[in-house]
């Protein structure tokens, strides 16, 4: 697997296919990187970034999934301590120590609980950190 760090805590992996990990690059553009799946972390801008302009398949916490399926973006949405596999990657869902807020039209939305997201892909597993804390429970992970 290759990990491609775009900027903030936008990832690139590339394996059997390509996911686009929280698509928001400061004062540029994911355009370009043609994903396969977007998976976004929680509801914050830096986060969720351009996942409505992408309009690719997206994994995202079940709330945030339903913001998504509301905009007309295919999503598939998970719960904290799931796994899936969604076109051959899987997908698994820790807790997290956050917040997730998405901002609209003037409105402030809360959006469930932030997840941490580990990704299959290839074989191989990557587990981005990103903002949301380190605590005891990850040690299994």
């Amino acid at each position: 697997m290759q990990i491609t760090w775009l900027g903030h805590s936008c990832v690139l992996l590339t394996g059997s296919k390509k996911v686009l990990i929280d698509p928001f690059i400061e004062g540029g553009s994911v355009a370009g990187t043609s994903p396969d799946i977007v998976a976004v972390t929680h509801g914050h801008d830096d986060h969720m970034g351009e996942a409505v302009a992408i309009k690719k398949k997206t994994v995202a916490i079940t709330e945030i999934a339903k913001y998504l399926k509301g905009k007309g973006i295919p999503v598939e949405g998970m719960n904290i301590g799931g796994t899936q596999v969604v076109d051959g990657v899987s997908f698994t869902m820790t807790p997290a120590l956050h917040s997730t807020f998405i901002a609209e039209a003037g409105e402030g939305f809360s959006w469930g609980a932030p997840p941490r997201l580990l990704f299959g892909l290839v074989g191989a597993i990557d587990y981005p950190a990103g903002p949301r804390g380190v605590f005891s429970c990850l040690r299994p992970v």
